[in-house]
């Protein structure tokens, strides 16, 4: 049993790192979900079969931390159950995963897994950052991916530069803390290496965030024992320089020059699009938030109150209009599950970090990363975690999340419970559970994606294709469907599905579609193509408002509208703006 707990959590650990699809980017994201459940739910069933439990912790800062967690979980539970109309009961997988990592990682299977686990995690950053850095200068190993800016180009086997930014942060933290004080001449000169590759890897992505993040962790590391780590500092220090006179951190210094001039939407990559979007569903929400999961859900509602309340359009410049989140944890957090949850999550972190300081000082682990090393690289998450969403992605959440567990065994002194028969019972359903809920995401999207591909394919296909078009519309709406009845909240899927309806001239049905995926979450495209249904139905004040609404939330799109309904709606579009600021509205959704 001790194996197969070994097993599954080097599964869930690596996995996300090499795992990839290339049927959506929704597809990609969702296979590192699967693997990581996969690998959790085998450690859970182990450990169920055959391991001592952890107790709950005997020391204060050990209570602190699992009391905050639980009020924080329930919490969320509780917003989920009053958001229920919108929520994703799937979402809940994402979730469970690192929470059966962290779980993992305080018990005794999972700490005497620790040695392996680091050194699993430090070799997928080494590969990880040395394919990032190949893809970007060399041309070498690059994904099929239509990217705005050369940075994207260094997807890993990850997909997006900024998920493999925030991905390596943990790997190089325990490659320089081992490169630092490892006992082992070979040990040392390994992991230096390793640690070159992880940073070539961030520079290739030129992530700031991860950078700062692994720069604050790094620097925690050395001051915890300057006098015996200085000279990793002046290495540090060399480190940047480097980067900075080879010109891979120039997108370093432009944020800091648009800090200095005040220009703090574009230093932040508008980030402030979604914080404002996140204190107005905090204040309309503020105990239990829009719902676990649901910030996307709730985002252009948001954000069309936060631009009546700033005078201000909050457009993003990029032309990705919609935001799945406020790229900081703890914000997003309070938008989606309430400020007590908030505040009771970042209670619990924040006595982690505190009771890890303090028995520093004892006789570090025998399993595992030394003391200060679980320190610097938890401090470098809870950094990185201010200004991006580690915990959104399975690749940089279920290392957090293990290297919690092990925090925690810590801080409660590894103190053990023999588990009942109700206990055992509890986990083996939870594994299940898990697993569950995993596989049916995982089809839900794969499923989208096939039928999304197929719309494409049907309506690309020439009017002389009659019989192939109808084909693959059929086809489509197969995949469709059963993405939707696995995923009935899924927004984008019901809307593809909708878009097949009206390929096949079904109106009514389209329509109804239509209006079903703005319920579940208004986007500038669905907003659209409900204009169009509308028009198609006779509805003209409808669609008109429709289209105004469209335009606002996403300019790009005027020249997706009928052509004698874009001189309308970008009038509409201009009084409003005019207006913003001086007692005006944004353009309403019709009624």
């Amino acid at each position: 049993m001790a194996r197969i707990v070994r097993i599954g959590i080097l599964a869930a650990l690596a996995l996300p790192f090499v795992v990839f699809s290339l049927a959506s980017s929704e597809a990609l994201r969702e296979s590192k979900v699967l693997v990581q459940a996969l690998g959790a739910s085998l450690a859970i069933l182990g450990l169920a079969r055959g391991d001592l439990l952890p107790a709950p912790g005997r020391g204060p800062a050990a209570r602190i931390v699992l009391f905050g967690l639980g009020t924080a979980l329930t919490l969320a539970l509780l917003s989920a159950i009053a958001n229920a109309n919108v929520v994703d009961p799937l979402t809940a997988a994402a979730v469970l995963s690192p929470l059966a990592l962290l779980f993992l990682g305080a018990s005794a299977s999972g700490a005497a897994c620790a040695p392996a686990a680091a050194a699993t995690l430090m070799a997928a950053g080494a590969f990880t950052g040395t394919l990032a850095a190949l893809q970007r200068w060399t041309g070498l190993f690059r994904m099929p991916l239509d990217v705005p800016e050369p940075r994207f180009l260094a997807a890993g086997l990850i997909g997006n530069a900024g998920d493999v930014g925030m991905a390596l942060v943990v790997p190089a933290l325990l490659l320089f803390t081992s490169a630092v004080t490892a006992r082992a001449a070979r040990t040392r000169a390994l992991a230096a290496l390793g640690l070159l590759f992880a940073l070539l890897g961030l520079l290739a992505t030129e992530a700031v965030g991860p950078a700062l993040a692994f720069g604050a962790g790094a620097l925690l590391y050395v001051a915890l024992d300057f006098r015996r780590r200085r000279f990793a500092f002046f290495v540090l220090v060399a480190a940047a320089l480097l980067a900075v006179a080879t010109g891979a951190g120039q997108r370093a210094m432009v944020k800091l020059r648009q800090m200095r001039t005040g220009d703090i939407a574009a230093a932040t990559t508008q980030r402030d699009i979604g914080l404002f979007a996140a204190r107005e569903m905090a204040r309309t929400r503020p105990l239990l938030g829009a719902g676990p999961g649901a910030f996307s859900n709730r985002f252009v509602p948001a954000r069309l109150a936060a631009e009546e309340r700033t005078g201000r359009r909050l457009v993003h410049r990029s032309g990705s209009a919609h935001f799945d989140n406020a790229h900081s944890e703890p914000v997003t957090l309070a938008a989606e599950a309430g400020m007590p949850a908030a505040c009771a999550a970042i209670v619990a972190a924040l006595a982690l970090i505190w009771g890890l300081f303090f028995r520093r000082r004892d006789e570090s682990p025998s399993e595992g990363p030394p003391v200060d090393a679980l320190l610097a690289s938890l401090v470098g998450v809870a950094f990185l975690a201010l200004g991006d969403f580690p915990f959104r992605i399975a690749v940089a959440s279920g290392p957090a999340a293990f290297l919690a567990g092990l925090a925690i065994r810590h801080i409660a002194a590894g103190a053990e419970s023999t588990p009942r028969r109700g206990a055992r019972a509890a986990l083996a359903a939870y594994a299940l559970l898990l697993i569950a809920l995993a596989a049916v995401r995982s089809f839900a999207t794969l499923g989208q994606a096939d039928g999304e591909n197929l719309l494409r394919n049907a309506a690309a296909a020439p009017e002389e294709a009659a019989p192939e078009r109808a084909e693959l519309l059929s086809a489509a709406d197969a995949r469709l469907r059963r993405a939707v009845t696995l995923r009935p909240r899924a927004a984008t899927a019901v809307l593809a599905w909708g878009s097949v309806q009206s390929l096949k001239g079904e109106r009514e049905r389209a329509y109804a579609l239509y209006a079903r995926s703005v319920t579940l979450e208004e986007r500038a495209e669905s907003d659209l193509n409900l204009g169009r249904a509308a028009v198609a139905l006779g509805h003209q004040e409808e669609a008109r408002a429709l289209f105004a609404r469209t335009v606002w939330i996403q300019p790009r799109l005027l020249d997706a509208l009928p052509a004698e309904e874009r001189d309308r709606a970008a009038a509409a579009v201009r009084k409003s703006e005019e207006g913003l600021g001086h007692g005006g509205s944004v353009p309403p959704f019709p009624r």
